[in-house]
């Protein structure tokens, strides 16, 4: 291509052109430095095509500070903080307030992991005068309780300056006989965090498609079977298990 270049400056007379020579020498530079050029890319055409765009370099360090959960689809952790997102969505699908949705939320995860304790042996018996024996006492005949209920699970409110939150039933809770504490939906919430770290807003995010995919009767009737679709294996007391992504999907059909 050089040479046609020069063939054509030569052929227009010994005056030349100052144009064509221009021209040439452009040319030559260009395919003086060409092999450098390859070398710095890599000879990849691809590589030079996105540096030509100015973007796709951008968008690499998002995609490597995505979620892991996002790209592995699998999140070790235990069954309690699952439970308790995932009662905590359902709540709020049957619309409860998201702070006493944690709350209550959080109350089942306790009674299950109670009884799950006890059956392994782990955890004693409940005694008779525990906080436990008051949560089933039924109400006074004519009187009116604040409660949520979901899977068979009945959850106490109690008022607070506010608004309504979730009755603490645990024994170290309680402030007399004539009153319960409230759970703190903020400790909740951190504990959430704490559990799932960066990817709660994911699975939180899968979860509430789920939710949404079963009218409000069906959820309140079997959240707890739902969640025992997609719960992480059990692998010993206290011990992580891998929570699957597509087993909380699944379980919207």
């Amino acid at each position: 291509e050089l040479q046609s270049l020069q063939h054509v400056v030569l052929g227009r007379g010994s005056a030349g052109n100052a144009m064509a020579k221009k021209a040439v020498e452009k040319k030559a530079a260009r395919m003086v430095k060409l092999p450098a050029i390859e070398k710095n890319s890599g000879g990849s055409k691809k590589q030079a095509k996105a540096s030509k765009g100015g973007a796709s370099k951008a968008i690499l360090p998002l995609a490597a500070a995505a979620s892991k959960a996002t790209a592995e689809q699998v999140v070790m952790v235990n069954r309690a903080p699952v439970l308790t997102l995932w009662m905590a969505v359902c709540l709020e699908r049957l619309g409860a307030s998201r702070d006493v949705a944690v709350g209550a939320a959080k109350v089942i995860a306790q009674r299950c992991a109670m009884a799950k304790g006890r059956a392994l042996g782990v955890l004693p018996a409940p005694s008779a005068s525990s906080a436990e024996g008051v949560r089933e006492r039924p109400a006074a005949a004519g009187a009116v309780e604040d409660v949520v209920r979901i899977a068979g699970q009945t959850i106490r409110l109690v008022p607070t300056p506010s608004g309504l939150r979730a009755a603490d039933m645990s024994a170290s809770s309680r402030r007399s006989a004539a009153g319960l504490a409230a759970i703190d939906p903020s400790k909740v919430e951190a504990y959430l965090r704490s559990s799932f770290k960066d990817d709660l807003d994911t699975v939180e995010g899968v979860m509430k498609k789920t939710a949404r995919a079963h009218g409000e009767e069906d959820l309140r009737k079997n959240a707890m079977h739902l969640y025992e679709r997609f719960r992480p294996a059990w692998a010993g007391w206290g011990v992580k298990g891998k929570l699957h992504l597509s087993g909380i999907r699944a379980a919207s059909r």
